[in-house]
């Protein structure tokens, strides 16, 4: 039959509004006369008082749940820059060695420079990825943006991490993508994905993380995808409600918060269940005056 979905607000003075999902339906009787309408009502009243403060409070979860991650990645951060640093100072120390022996051939010298100039470049490149990962915006600026430069900022504050904990890291990207997202909040949604993903695989024999991304005629894709077992469908019904986790020490609101900023740009964060393994997927409106 034919069914129809509104929301029902029950107004109670002084105490908060009850919510509910109202969905009516009407079925046909045993005779063609007859029809019957059935109303379903879900009290959804705690989801929406949940929802109105992650959008009234987002710019203060967010910069809280930046600040986690960076604790998380400190050290990994510092090992990234530590590398180069101590690769710079063993080519300073061989240009001291070629003054203590009176060498001053021009192409040693001009190679020692550029190995340093490469070195001082990674660690700019890893230092950019961080100013970009930790600035506080407070209108988020939409922007046209490479997807591929947005994931490979986001691996370069991960990959340390994933590292550690012996996880493979698979792209397979089309370069040619681009839509229209805030750098820094993308970077933060895709940062939550892996880290997530590798929290939930850590202890498997089989550790990997899979990011592709795809368009058709309408919208883009971009999938975090692990190898992990996938997500059941009642669980994935209530992944992305604030407040719930599987997670000893988590909060909740990591994927909460990421399918809030995705639906800023008109976008949607889901759990695909096509895929054999856990799939997270984000999808994106194509900007038509692009193509």
């Amino acid at each position: 039959g034919q069914r129809t979905y509104a929301e029902l607000i029950l107004e109670r003075g002084n105490l908060s509004p009850m919510v509910f999902d109202t969905r009516f339906s009407v079925i046909a009787g045993q005779k063609s006369s007859e029809k019957y309408v059935m109303m379903l009502l879900v009290d959804v009243s705690e989801r929406k008082r949940q929802e109105e403060m992650i959008d009234a409070r987002q710019d203060e979860i967010m910069e809280a749940t930046k600040l986690t991650a960076l604790g998380q990645m400190a050290a990994g951060i510092a090992h990234e820059i530590n590398t180069p640093l101590n690769a710079v100072q063993g080519h300073v120390d061989l240009l001291y060695s070629f003054l203590d022996e009176n060498r001053f051939e021009p192409q040693e010298i001009k190679d020692v420079a550029q190995s340093v100039e490469k070195m001082i470049d990674e660690i700019a490149r890893i230092i950019r990825g961080l100013r970009s990962y930790a600035k506080m915006d407070g209108k988020p600026a939409v922007a046209e943006h490479p997807i591929g430069g947005l994931i490979e900022q986001s691996l370069l504050l991960c990959q340390l991490h994933l590292r550690n904990k012996g996880i493979r890291m698979i792209r397979e990207e089309d370069p040619t993508i681009q839509t229209r997202v805030n750098d820094t909040q993308f970077i933060q949604v895709i940062v939550n994905l892996i880290t997530n993903a590798a929290d939930a695989i850590k202890r498997f024999r089989e550790r990997w993380i899979r990011i592709s991304t795809e368009r058709d005629g309408k919208k883009v894709y971009i999938r975090v995808i692990d190898s992990g077992n996938g997500v059941s469908p009642a669980l994935a019904h209530k992944i992305m409600s604030p407040f719930f986790t599987t997670k000893k020490d988590g909060v909740g609101l990591g994927l909460a918060l990421s399918s809030s900023i995705v639906a800023g740009w008109g976008g949607e964060l889901r759990v695909n269940q096509k895929y054999e393994n856990t799939c997270f997927e984000i999808a994106l409106p194509i900007d038509k005056e692009k193509l």
